[in-house]
């Protein structure tokens, strides 16, 4: 079309301009080679008990190959399988290997890393216990051995409760799933939390161990929605980080010789914390506590949109006794807190002594 409107006499860049082509366009010429390039070699060379390069077919070479494969432990991709070769006498380079394993279908499917369920929200505000739980690892060194301990430590963050703990110096996949198999034995289903129309979220970071896939699937499998905080987001995961602040303040008083040692401390930290150490958040109770009188319907939860839940206590503090139970009243003090609080507090503590089924917190 072009040279048609150029042989009329119009000027080629104008008609360049009409047609919206470049001159490359007008002035290249195929020249219909196409792109041949060199053909792949049907032979390898292989070097001899003489230390002499002879060459050998192909397919004696993916015979090999098959052979090593048939192993699950050298089941090797392309690179390794080059190098495997080259120890078995082959001059051979990891491109020319990749080309025949692709074309005898030998190539391992591409590992892909499980998909991560990241947090949604920054914060979160459960509405009851077990609902959100957080676990993450802290390290500890063990002067002895001159290595990191691992403590790997689960909460709840609505009772900020710690369900598990466990240390040693390494903590595997297996033992993240023990922890959690412990979890739903002692807590989940003795509260029937998977019967109660509510989703269990699982927090934590992007720990390998807590990302592999073998974890992703047990959570799957027992219908817990684990999500994976942001990178560099403490705060997604912050009840555990704020408990790992109160931990680190009373392993750094100290200096542990043997993991015996260091597991004896950690039993000791986590009973208290538990069972005696006041939490702010919780009107100033102790976790424990905290959960015997939820479930006694003894705790005012008062919401607050994007800012943490605040809780109060419906009696008196000092009707708690220091093991978290109600004290007797008698008849002096059941008068006295009629004048102060009303006779409401008195129904409460009826309510609270009546009959009740033990609550999993309890173990």
């Amino acid at each position: 079309m072009a040279k048609k409107y150029i042989g009329l006499g119009l000027c080629k860049d104008l008609v360049f301009s009409i047609l919206s082509i470049s001159k490359h366009d007008y002035y290249y010429q195929s020249k219909g080679l196409g792109n041949k390039g060199r053909k792949p070699s049907e032979t390898t060379l292989l070097i001899n008990a003489k230390g002499e390069p002879k060459p050998i077919s192909n397919d004696i070479v993916i015979r090999m190959m098959i052979e090593t494969l048939y192993q699950p432990e050298t089941a090797y991709g392309y690179r390794a399988m080059s190098v495997s070769l080259q120890h078995d006498g082959l001059i051979i380079n990891h491109k020319k290997v990749y080309r025949m394993m692709a074309e005898f279908q030998l190539l391992n499917d591409r590992n892909e890393k499980p998909t991560k369920k990241y947090a949604k929200y920054r914060r979160v505000y459960p509405k009851g216990p077990l609902e959100v739980l957080e676990m993450d690892i802290k390290f500890q060194w063990v002067s002895e051995r001159a290595q990191y301990a691992f403590i790997l430590t689960v909460i709840d963050c609505f009772t900020r409760k710690v369900l598990y703990w466990v240390v040693a110096f390494s903590i595997k996949q297996n033992a993240v799933k023990t922890a959690w198999e412990e979890i739903i034995l002692n807590y989940l289903q003795p509260y029937q939390m998977l019967k109660k129309d509510i989703t269990i979220e699982i927090r934590n970071d992007n720990d390998t161990r807590f990302a592999a896939k073998e974890i992703q699937n047990f959570f799957k499998d027992n219908h817990l929605n684990q999500v994976f905080t942001h990178p560099y987001t403490p705060q997604e995961n912050g009840h555990i980080e704020s408990f790992h602040a109160i931990l680190g303040r009373s392993l750094d008083r100290k200096e542990f010789k043997t993991l015996d040692s260091l597991q004896l401390h950690l039993k000791g930290f986590y009973k208290i914390y538990n069972e005696t150490r006041l939490h702010g958040s919780l009107d100033h109770l102790a976790p424990n506590t905290f959960w015997t009188m939820w479930n006694q319907n003894l705790i005012e939860m008062k919401e607050i949109k994007n800012k943490p839940t605040k809780f109060y206590l419906k009696i008196p503090h000092f009707l708690l006794s220091g093991n978290g139970k109600l004290r007797e009243v008698s008849p002096e003090l059941e008068e006295l807190l009629i004048k102060m609080h009303g006779p409401n507090t008195l129904d409460l503590l009826s309510v609270q002594r009546s009959p009740s089924v033990v609550s999993p917190m309890q173990n």
